[in-house]
C-alpha cells in the first residue's frame, strides 16, 4: 500500500486515514455535529439547574432604589446578589458624585465601608490568628494592653469584644485632643467601663479599635498590612480593596465635605480618621466585585480557588449565635444575627443568616441556606451626612430573598429551628452568666413535690379505712394499692352508680393550665356528680404547669346565641395562671356546688416558676402535648383548632404547626414575621397530616419557633395568628369558630371588626385585673 506524506510533519498515512478525514469535513456531517451541538446546548439549558431571580423581580429592585434615590435618601448605589455560586444581579443606580461635580454611578465604584471593616477585616484577622493558635478567644484584653487603668477592663475576653458585651461606651471621646494611633491606644488604657464584663450588649467602636491593636501585638504588622498579606491577596483584591487608598485609585465614591474639601478616599469616620484611616472599628474601602469574593469565600466553607484562606470550623464558630441580652438578641464573632441592628436582613431570610452594616450606607447580607449573598454598596452621606438607608436596605434584602426563584422553604424552616434550638440554650447560658455575676449566697430551693408525694410522707393517712375511688394515672392507683390501700379506678363519664361504691373521691390530675384544658373539665363534671351525694373529694395538686402568674386572654362571660357547652368555664380568663386545686376551690364556691373538697397542696412550688424551672416531666393526656414548646404554644392554637385548621397533630409538630389546603406558606410566614411576634418566628413549611383535620392532604403552613421563652405570651401568638388569616383567607378560613371560642362577647364583636392584635389585648386588661382580685381567695401558694 502506497504512503501519502502528512502535509504538516512530513509523515505518512495510510489511504483510510485520509478518507476518514476528508469525510468529517463533508458539509452535510459538520451541519449535524452543529445541530447536536445546538441540541445539547438546549437540552442543558433546559434541565440543568440553574440560579436567578423571579421574574420581574429586577424591575422591583430598580424601582426600589430609585424612588429612594427621587426622595434623596441617597445619591447613588450599587446592588449585586450571588447565588449559588453564580452573581445573579448586578447593578449601579443613580450618582456616585452630586458635589463638586456630578459623576454617574459604575459597578466598579469604590466605598468607604466604614463598619463593614469590624467583621470584614477586624474579626476576620482575630479568627485567623485563633486558628493558627496565636491567641484564645477566652484572653482577657490585659494581655495584650497591659496598663488598662480599670482593673475589670483587663478581664475582659476577646469574644466579649467580638460581641459587644465587653462593657466599654460606644466610642473614645472625641472632645479630648487625642490624635494618632499612639493617642488612641493611650485613650484606650484610660476608658472605664460602664458595665460588668458579659452583662449587657452596647455597640461599641472601642471593642473593635481594642481588637485591631490585638493583631498588631501579635501578627506584629498593623491591621492593613496583616489583612492585604492575609486576605486581599489571596482573594485577588488587594488592589482594590485596602485601607488608605490613594486618590488616584479610581474610581472611588465621595462622602462629605471636611475642611473645605470634599473626601474622597480619606476616612468618613472620625476615630478611624484620628487614627491615620487604619482602625480596627473602621476605614477599609472596596467594590462589589472584591467582596462578592470575600462572600463568595465564607459559602465556599473558607475556601477560594483551592485555596483555603479560613478554616470551616473557624467560619462556623464566627456565625454560631452568641446571645447577649435577655431578649434573646444574638451576635456572632464579628456578624450581626439577630441584634436590634440587624433590621437589613428584612423579613425573608432566615434566622442564622448573618450580616453587617457600615454608617456610610453599606451593607452585607449572607445566608448559608440559600447560598445567597446580598452586597448594597452607598455614600448615602454624601454630600452633606443627610442620606437614610435603613429601610431602604431591609426592603431590598427581603425582596431579593423572597424573588430566589429556587428558595426551598424547607431549607428555610430548617435553618430557623437549628437557630432557634442553639438560641434556647445560648439564652440559658447567658442567663447564667448574668445569675453568675449578681449571685449572693444562700441554700438551695427545697425540690417541689406533688400532692401525691406529700400524701406519702403522712403514709397516706387520709386514705386508710376507707373505699377510695381514684381520677387519675395508673402510676397512681399501682402506688396507692401498694401502700396497702383500697382503691377502684373510675371511669369517665362520671356517673352516680360509680360514685355511691365508694367512700372517697380522690383526683391526682396535672393540667397544662388553660380554660379549656379537658383535665380541667372532667374536674367539673365529677364534682358536679359528686356534690348532690355529698361524696367526700380529696384533690391531689400539682403545680400549674404555665405557671401562676401570666393571666392572659379574654375572662369568659358565655357565647352569644350558644348554651354553655363541655369546655364552658363561668367568669375565667383563658390562662388563669392558677393549679388545678384552686380552680377545684373556686368552681365549688362560684358555682355553688356545696362539694365536701379537701386539697393536699404541692410542697415548694412558688407562683412564679414554670414547668421547666421546677424540674418535674411533663406527662400529658392531651395528644401531641409533650415537650415544653408544646406546652407554651397550646394555649395559642387550642382555639384554632376548633376551626378549619391543622393545628400540626398527626405530623411531626403537633401544636407546632398550623396550616391547611389554601393556605400560601411563604405569603403567611412573611406577614407574620413582618408582625414582630414577641418572642417568636414562623417558618414557611408543606405538611401532610397523617391523621387529624386534612389527613392524607398537602397543607401550606407555618412552623411556630420559640426564639425567647420568656418574651412569649401565648394568647398574642393566637391573635397574630388568627388576625394574620382573617385578613389573607377571609373566605376560605371559618373564623367566626375561632372568635367565638373566646366566650366573651367585647373579643368577638372586635374581632369582627379585624382589629390589631394590641389593641384587643388591651381591651381584656380591666376583666383580669378585675378577675385577679377575685381569685385571691382561692390561692394556695405564694
Amino acid at each position: 500500500m502506497s504512503k501519502i506524506a502528512h502535509p504538516s510533519n512530513g509523515k505518512t498515512r495510510s489511504p483510510i486515514h485520509k478518507r476518514a478525514r476528508i469525510g468529517l469535513s463533508y458539509p452535510f456531517v459538520q451541519a449535524t455535529l452543529c445541530l447536536i451541538l445546538l441540541l445539547a446546548a438546549a437540552l442543558a439549558w433546559r434541565f440543568w439547574p440553574r440560579s436567578r431571580l423571579r421574574a420581574g423581580s429586577e424591575e422591583l429592585i430598580e424601582n426600589l432604589i430609585e424612588r429612594a434615590i427621587t426622595e434623596h435618601k441617597l445619591p447613588g448605589a450599587v446592588v449585586l446578589v450571588g447565588h449559588r455560586g453564580r452573581i445573579v444581579y448586578r447593578r449601579a443606580f443613580g450618582q456616585r458624585a452630586l458635589e463638586p461635580a456630578r459623576e454617574a454611578m459604575t459597578v466598579d465604584t469604590i466605598f468607604d465601608l466604614s463598619s463593614l471593616t469590624k467583621v470584614l477585616a477586624t474579626a476576620t484577622s482575630i479568627m485567623l490568628l485563633s486558628e493558627r493558635g496565636q491567641l484564645l478567644l477566652s484572653d482577657p484584653l490585659g494581655k495584650f494592653v497591659p496598663h488598662l487603668q480599670d482593673p475589670l477592663a483587663r478581664s475582659i475576653t476577646l469574644e466579649q469584644l467580638l460581641t459587644h458585651t465587653s462593657g466599654y461606651p460606644a466610642q473614645l471621646d472625641l472632645s479630648k485632643p487625642w490624635q494618632g494611633r499612639e493617642g488612641a491606644y493611650e485613650e484606650l488604657q484610660k476608658q472605664i467601663l460602664l458595665d460588668q464584663p458579659g452583662s449587657r450588649y452596647r455597640y461599641s467602636d472601642i471593642n473593635y479599635i481594642a481588637l485591631g491593636f490585638v493583631v498588631e501585638k501579635v501578627a506584629e504588622q498593623d491591621l492593613a498590612s496583616f489583612t492585604h498579606d492575609q486576605l486581599w491577596v489571596p482573594l485577588g483584591v488587594a488592589e482594590t480593596t485596602r485601607f488608605c487608598p490613594p486618590e488616584s485609585l479610581t474610581p472611588i465614591a465621595p462622602t462629605e465635605w471636611r475642611d473645605g474639601k470634599m473626601l474622597r478616599g480619606g476616612v468618613h469616620g472620625l476615630q478611624a480618621a484620628r487614627m491615620g484611616g487604619i482602625a480596627g472599628n473602621g476605614g477599609l474601602f472596596s467594590r462589589a466585585d472584591d467582596l462578592a469574593r470575600y462572600c463568595q469565600m465564607i459559602l465556599d466553607g473558607g475556601r477560594w480557588h483551592g485555596r483555603q484562606i479560613l478554616g470551616s470550623n473557624t467560619l462556623a464558630r464566627m456565625v454560631r449565635p452568641v446571645v447577649v441580652s435577655e431578649t434573646g438578641a444574638s451576635r456572632g464573632l464579628g456578624w450581626d444575627l439577630d441584634s436590634r441592628l440587624a433590621v437589613s436582613r428584612g423579613d425573608f431570610f432566615p434566622r442564622g443568616s448573618f450580616g453587617h452594616t457600615g454608617y456610610a450606607g453599606s451593607s452585607i447580607w449572607i445566608d448559608p441556606g440559600s447560598q445567597t449573598y446580598v452586597i448594597f454598596l452607598s455614600n448615602m452621606v454624601h454630600p452633606r451626612g443627610q442620606g437614610d438607608v435603613r429601610e431602604l436596605r431591609a426592603r431590598l434584602f427581603s425582596l431579593v430573598a423572597a424573588s430566589l426563584e429556587d428558595a426551598d422553604p424547607q431549607a428555610w424552616s430548617r435553618g430557623e429551628e437549628e437557630y432557634a434550638a442553639r438560641l434556647q440554650v445560648g439564652l440559658q447560658l447567658f442567663r447564667n452568666q448574668r445569675a453568675a455575676l449578681n449571685s449572693q449566697p444562700g441554700l438551695d430551693s427545697p425540690p417541689v413535690q406533688n400532692g401525691l408525694e406529700v400524701l406519702g410522707e403522712r403514709n397516706f393517712a387520709e386514705l386508710r379505712g376507707k373505699r377510695n375511688g381514684l381520677l387519675g394515672p395508673p402510676s397512681t392507683l399501682k402506688r396507692l394499692r401498694a401502700a396497702g390501700l383500697e382503691v377502684v379506678a373510675l371511669q369517665s363519664p362520671p356517673t352516680t352508680p360509680q360514685l355511691e361504691q365508694v367512700q372517697q373521691l380522690v383526683i391526682d390530675l396535672a393540667a397544662p393550665g388553660t380554660r379549656f384544658d379537658p383535665q380541667l373539665v372532667e374536674l367539673r363534671n365529677w364534682l358536679l356528680v359528686a356534690a348532690p351525694i355529698r361524696l367526700p373529694v380529696l384533690l391531689l395538686d400539682h403545680p400549674c404547669w404555665l405557671g401562676g402568674e401570666h393571666l392572659e386572654g379574654p375572662v369568659a362571660n358565655g357565647r352569644p346565641g350558644r348554651a354553655p357547652d363541655a369546655v364552658w368555664m363561668p367568669m375565667l380568663p383563658t390562662q388563669p395562671a392558677m393549679t388545678l386545686g384552686e380552680l377545684a376551690g373556686w368552681l365549688n364556691q362560684e358555682s355553688q356546688l356545696g362539694v365536701r373538697l379537701q386539697v393536699v397542696p404541692a410542697r415548694g412550688w412558688k407562683r412564679s416558676a414554670r414547668l421547666e424551672e421546677i424540674g418535674q416531666v411533663l406527662e400529658s393526656t392531651v395528644s401531641g402535648l409533650d415537650n415544653l414548646t408544646t406546652l407554651l404554644l397550646y394555649p395559642a392554637l387550642g382555639p384554632l383548632e376548633e376551626t378549619n385548621l391543622s393545628v400540626g397533630r398527626g405530623t411531626e409538630r403537633p401544636y407546632g404547626w398550623v396550616g391547611a389546603p389554601w393556605i400560601d406558606s411563604l405569603q403567611l410566614a412573611g406577614m407574620l414575621n413582618h408582625q414582630g411576634v414577641p418572642g417568636m418566628r414562623f417558618a414557611a413549611h408543606q405538611r401532610r397530616p397523617r391523621s387529624h383535620a386534612f389527613a392524607g392532604q398537602v397543607c401550606g403552613g407555618v412552623d411556630l419557633l420559640l426564639v425567647d421563652r420568656s418574651q412569649v405570651h401565648s394568647q398574642r401568638v393566637g391573635l397574630e395568628i388568627g388576625c394574620a388569616l382573617r385578613r389573607l383567607y377571609p373566605q376560605q378560613w371559618r373564623w367566626s369558630d375561632w372568635s367565638s371560642s373566646f366566650q366573651e362577647s367585647a373579643t368577638i364583636r372586635a374581632l369582627q371588626r379585624s382589629p390589631r392584635p394590641p389593641e384587643i389585648e388591651a381591651a381584656w386588661q380591666p376583666a383580669l385585673a378585675e378577675f385577679r382580685k377575685r381569685r385571691q381567695p382561692y390561692l394556695l401558694y405564694k
